[in-house]
């Protein structure tokens, strides 16, 4: 049996003569039939013995690899700095959807949330990496390792009474509640036209109230939180009712006069203060100008209405005391003047009634009168205009309309007997007022 092991040996020394070192080491032989090395120290300067191979070379393996006549890196392995072999050192050095450690010089998977783009392992969009994290740009997110999209870590609760703005993702403190793009700022700030904070619905409004309103768009939109316009229907802004309300014109006539005022639909209307006319009683204002329907104020109206004054005119009938022309002894000097003075309105319908008697106190007409005249003067006695009236005798003549409101009557010739009394009466009526 010794004798086939020997065989084996021979054989295989003359198939591989250069493997004589390994068998002669199995065999207990010294090294030899041209074997380099057995170790390092048996190479000359800074050569390394091969561990398989037993050459000195000058690459130190593994990793690299002896080919006979030089050093070389295994397949799937590059050389780094000239003294190792690493899997890589950039991530073309690696396959598909792998990239380059540059720490470990491995090549690793692009993990998700990573993204493979353009042969390279990135950061998905809005994070950038920071010591080999994603980590999303905004304040306030943590990227999400299921969808790869960076999730806002506020909410309603965590800003508590400040103002949460989930496109932003941030608290705005209610003063400041809007986010302009780069700071919190004001609602009046970020919009003139709209300058509340509505804390409801997370918005800046034009109006919570109507006080929030004024000029021309004084109501407030419970709706849309908009200043609108009062409607058609009541178009005027009552700023003691803070409501729209509709308005109607009053005019008040007041003989040859009126004027207007504009008052509240269906609100009270108290009459107005006539003032007064020389000659006239106020009796009134009045719905018609027939003067037939009287108001009782106070009263509401809906629409333009008219109101009518009523003036009552004044009538009187004047008499003076009577004269004398002789200055008789029966009737006493008081009657040998031979003027009267009147007062009347202005305006008035005046008539003059004349008439004599004998020796007594001129009521009676048995006797004839004298011829007179009349002058009126203004309240300063200033001659306005005259008439002249010739012997007219126990009846009522109208003289005309009271140009002023000073009447003098003068006697001429009354009689030839000294014992006839003389006596004159004036009568006016103010004229009936109408529309």
């Amino acid at each position: 049996m010794l004798k086939y092991f020997y065989l084996v040996i021979s054989l295989l020394l003359i198939t591989f003569p250069t493997q004589g070192k390994v068998l002669d080491i199995i065999i207990g032989g010294d090294m030899g039939q041209g074997l380099e090395c057995h170790e390092d120290m048996d190479c000359p300067g800074e050569q390394f013995c091969h561990e398989e191979q037993y050459h000195c070379v000058m690459c130190k393996v593994p990793p690299y690899e002896w080919t006979g006549t030089e050093c070389k890196c295994p397949a799937g392995t590059v050389e780094k700095d000239n003294k190792t072999c690493v899997e890589c050192l950039e991530n073309t050095d690696c396959a598909n959807n792998y990239f380059c450690d540059t720490d470990t010089n491995h090549c690793e998977y692009c993990k998700f949330p990573k993204l493979w783009v353009n042969n390279l392992c990135k950061c998905p969009p809005e994070t950038n990496e920071t010591d080999g994290v994603c980590v999303c740009n905004q304040t306030n997110t943590e990227l999400n390792q299921t969808t790869g999209k960076c999730d806002c870590i506020l909410s309603e609760e965590k800003c508590a009474s400040t103002n949460f703005n989930s496109n932003e993702c941030l608290c705005c403190p209610t003063s400041q509640p809007v986010y302009n793009g780069t700071s919190c700022v004001t609602c009046a700030t970020f919009n003139p036209n709209k300058p509340i904070w509505d804390a409801a619905s997370k918005k800046c409004i034009q109006c919570r109230t109507n006080t929030d309103c004024a000029g021309s768009t004084p109501i407030c939109n419970a709706s849309s939180k908009v200043c609108e316009s009062c409607p058609s229907d009541k178009p005027v802004w009552d700023a003691n009712s803070k409501t729209c309300v509709k308005q109607v014109t009053i005019t008040w006539q007041n003989a040859s006069n009126k004027n207007s005022q504009t008052v509240t639909s269906n609100q009270d209307v108290y009459s107005q203060n006539p003032g007064s006319i020389e000659g006239y009683n106020f009796d009134g204002w009045y719905w018609d100008r027939d003067l037939s329907n009287r108001v009782n104020f106070p009263v509401k109206v809906n629409s333009d209405t008219t109101f009518y004054a009523r003036w009552n005119g004044l009538s009187a009938t004047l008499d003076e005391i009577p004269i004398n022309k002789c200055g008789g002894s029966r009737l006493g000097s008081e009657y040998t003047h031979t003027q009267w003075e009147y007062w009347v309105p202005k305006n008035a319908i005046v008539q003059v009634y004349a008439r004599s008697s004998w020796n007594d106190d001129g009521y009676n007409c048995n006797a004839k009168s004298g011829n007179w005249y009349f002058n009126w003067y203004d309240n300063n006695r200033n001659f306005i205009q005259n008439g002249w009236e010739q012997g007219t005798h126990c009846t009522w003549v109208y003289i005309g309309n009271a140009p002023s409101n000073i009447l003098r009557l003068q006697s001429t010739d009354w009689s030839k007997h000294c014992d006839v009394v003389f006596r004159l009466q004036v009568r006016y009526e103010m004229p009936a007022i109408r529309y």
